[in-house]
């Protein structure tokens, strides 16, 4: 599909969008102790008091999905990304 962006700002977003990839690509490959770090500080941030909204987003009682039930966020981030750095099309 055709955009009204300019060639350098399609470029500019070709540029961006290879990053995002290369971000997500590289966290996937991550030492496997960052994950655990990761979840050891949200417990800390779950249960200090300090960050009720997010306690209550998480708890056993908001009833989420298992995590590969969810959809897969990348294809929708990409598509805000592109229109933040684009325009809508």
């Amino acid at each position: 599909q055709r955009h009204p962006a300019s060639t350098g700002a399609k470029m500019e977003a070709f540029a961006m969008l290879n990053g995002i990839t290369a971000a997500f690509a590289l966290q996937e490959q991550a030492d496997p102790g960052l994950q655990a770090r990761n979840l050891a500080y949200l417990g800390h941030a779950l249960t200090s008091g300090g960050h009720p909204r997010l306690a209550a987003l998480l708890s056993p009682q908001a009833q989420l999905p298992p995590p590969e039930q969810l959809p897969d966020p990348y294809p929708d981030l990409i598509a805000r990304v592109l229109t933040g750095l684009l325009g809508p099309a």
